[in-house]
């Protein structure tokens, strides 16, 4: 605000109203409105009291509509909480009413598509036998002499037998939860053979391919 017809180098009236936030609104309006209201002349003055009524019902308008905006909000977030609730709900009936539905047809695809649903085709891929690969020889940090090989995912554990090469030579079967093994009692110069499996939820699987190797 302003004073009009000024004489040069009067003072002029300001009120800082920027970056205001709602309710810091109301409450500065309430402050300086009762400090104007305050005034000796404000009485004989109607040109200002007009202005300020009109102003403090702006400033009341504000703070109503910003409660209600609050009130929304709270709302809407219950509202949005219930919504996932819903969405949770819905997806865990269709997957009833899919599987309801695939009963009820029996696997036949025209049946399927009577009852509005779409048929999607499932492939089931048969579980793997296949032995570790690229079984190996090699040494620790500590020199140590160690078997290794790929390690298979989801793997329940592997198995191993260390034998002298001839078929019925075969040791007792060793097991080991990783993709490595350090065996014991072997000899500098020894010559051994090494075959591993893996052990998976469908069962042990073949064994790899013998690895004929000398103990250094």
């Amino acid at each position: 605000m302003s004073t009009k017809n000024n004489p040069q180098n009067a003072a002029v009236a300001k009120l800082v109203t920027t970056k205001l936030k709602p309710l810091e609104i109301v409450d500065m309006t309430n402050q300086v409105s009762a400090t104007i209201k305050g005034h000796p002349d404000y009485a004989a003055h109607p040109e200002i009291q007009a202005p300020v009524a009109k102003w403090i019902t702006a400033a009341q308008l504000v703070g109503t509509l910003q409660q209600q905006i609050a009130a929304c909000h709270a709302q809407l977030s219950t509202l949005e909480g219930q919504r996932t609730d819903a969405v949770v709900q819905w997806k865990r009936g269709t997957r009833i009413v899919v599987s309801a539905v695939e009963g009820a047809a029996g696997g036949s695809p025209t049946a399927i598509t009577q009852w509005g649903l779409e048929v999607a085709t499932r492939v089931v891929t048969a579980p793997s036998t296949d032995p570790p690969a690229n079984v190996r020889i090699g040494l620790t940090q500590k020199h140590a002499f160690t078997i290794r090989w790929k390690a298979i995912k989801n793997a329940k554990g592997y198995v191993l037998q260390i034998g002298d090469g001839t078929p019925s030579g075969w040791g007792t079967i060793l097991q080991a939860t990783k993709a490595t093994y350090v065996p014991t009692g072997l000899t500098s110069g020894q010559h051994i053979a090494v075959r591993v499996a893996v052990i998976r939820k469908n069962g042990q699987s073949a064994w790899s391919d013998v690895l004929n190797a000398v103990v250094r």
